[in-house]
């Protein structure tokens, strides 16, 4: 079995990528947790209800259609599509009774009493974890980038992208089993509050976009953890790069 260099370009790519889709990552997982209340921004609303007709284009084209969502955090009302949200404060649990009694003379709230799980502190978790792989990432990858000063230090990568890999494993799970219970609930009582709404003037719920932001961060990480095995196939224990002052001469790769 021979071996061959790796260009510099492709280390870019193997080392510097994950470092910044992990920051990505945590971004869009506060996004979507912060993304309503505190942030102001339908992007993180798990649930929309607002009204509708028969004829779609003069709702389309109204300028008075009010709307609720509801987040993670809290909830907002917007009055009219030209007008500012109106959100409650940030709590845990979120304070959703405000912001029907503000707006809900034609909601039907008896149906509208919401029990959203308690997936505030796993998100938390989510991002935490994900925060510490990514410190474990850039601690493996600090004697590629200088290794005149953290050379010495190349025995210790295999075992900080083992634990950035493993730390990712964990996070992965929490933050697929929160959006999948999330994208569960949220489906069910749209159904359930449809259901029942036909004769109210806000008769329809449906599914906000805090999924995009969720989804997108939980396949960034499936790419960020195949990296890191390239990485962990790269960085034995027993063939540490030691005395290397570049990066073509500390990575190598099997090859026919």
């Amino acid at each position: 079995m021979s071996f061959r260099l790796i260009s510099t370009r492709r280390l870019h790519v193997l080392y510097s990528t994950p470092l910044l889709l992990s920051l990505a990552c945590i971004i869009l997982i506060l996004s979507s947790l912060c993304g309503l209340v505190p942030w102001h921004h339908t992007s993180g609303s798990i649930l929309i209800v607002k009204k509708t007709s028969q004829n779609s284009t003069l709702v389309e084209k109204s300028n008075e259609t009010a709307s609720f969502y509801f987040g993670l955090l809290g909830s907002c009302y917007r009055p009219s599509k030209a007008e500012k949200l109106q959100c409650t404060s940030s709590a845990f649990p979120p304070d959703l009774l405000a912001t029907i009694e503000k707006g809900g003379s034609g909601i039907n709230a008896p149906h509208l009493q919401l029990a959203l799980p308690e997936l505030p502190p796993v998100f938390m978790s989510w991002a935490a974890v994900s925060l510490l792989a990514l410190v474990c990432e850039i601690l493996g990858s600090l004697p590629f980038y200088i290794p005149r000063r953290f050379g010495h230090c190349s025995r210790f990568c295999y075992g900080f992208f083992t634990a950035a890999l493993w730390i990712l494993g964990l996070g992965w799970a929490l933050g697929f089993s929160a959006v999948l219970a999330l994208a569960c609930f949220a489906q069910s009582f749209g159904e359930e509050y449809n259901a029942f709404s036909a004769d109210f003037f806000y008769n329809t719920a449906t599914p906000g976009s805090i999924f995009v932001p969720q989804v997108i961060a939980l396949v960034v990480q499936i790419l960020i953890g195949i990296a890191t095995i390239v990485k962990i196939e790269n960085s034995s224990k027993k063939d540490s790069f030691i005395n290397s002052s570049t990066w073509s001469n500390n990575l190598r790769v099997t090859g026919p």
